[in-house]
């Protein structure tokens, strides 16, 4: 009996759940803080290849070491040799992602695709609104330091600043405790 062929749908499905990010660390690669990992296609010894992960900007790799780039699929195809359809359908097994018998997607598989996008754009949401979080901190602890400099030492501006200084770096800790859990 033949596989049923993939319908777009299928495969917006996988490329809309998965991003280079969590599929590397599917097969046991480590990403960086920087987005660099080992890559898998030559001899690498040092983090070369740059992993992107966002659906709606750039999702993908690119080794600056050997050339190998390319999207979630295409690393599956090279990095498991498997052509284009089994490659999708390897990436949906691992991640439980419902492929289609060349049916219509029954209106779970619809809700469960849309949830899964939802909770994606959720994510990437609360990723950005952390980001710009820890650059409000690190500008206002930027600002409490070099006014702390200027300010007379024990005067009233000094001893706020010196006593909202370590707050602000507390937050700032723990904001990036969190972020690194998160990843």
């Amino acid at each position: 009996m033949a596989v049923p062929v993939l319908r777009d749908e299928d495969i917006e499905a996988v490329k809309s759940s998965v991003n280079m990010v969590q599929l590397a660390g599917q097969y046991g690669f480590r990403v960086n803080r920087s987005g660099f990992m080992v890559c898998p296609f030559h001899g690498d010894k040092n983090p070369s290849m740059k992993v992107y992960s966002g659906y709606s900007t750039r999702d993908g790799y690119h080794c600056y070491s050997c050339g190998a780039a390319g999207t979630i699929f295409s690393f599956v195809m090279r990095y498991e040799e498997l052509d284009f359809e089994p490659a999708v359908r390897r990436i949906a097994g691992m991640f439980g992602i419902p492929i289609s018998d060349g049916t219509e997607p029954t209106a779970e598989d619809k809700r469960r695709i849309a949830d899964r996008r939802a909770e994606q754009e959720r994510k990437r949401q609360q990723e950005e609104a952390d980001r710009r979080a820890m650059i409000e901190l690190s500008e206002r602890i930027r600002l409490y330091e070099s006014l702390m400099q200027g300010a007379r030492p024990y005067g009233g501006l000094w001893c706020y600043l010196g006593n909202r200084l370590p707050v602000l770096q507390g937050e700032w800790e723990e904001r990036f405790e969190a972020m690194k859990k998160q990843r």
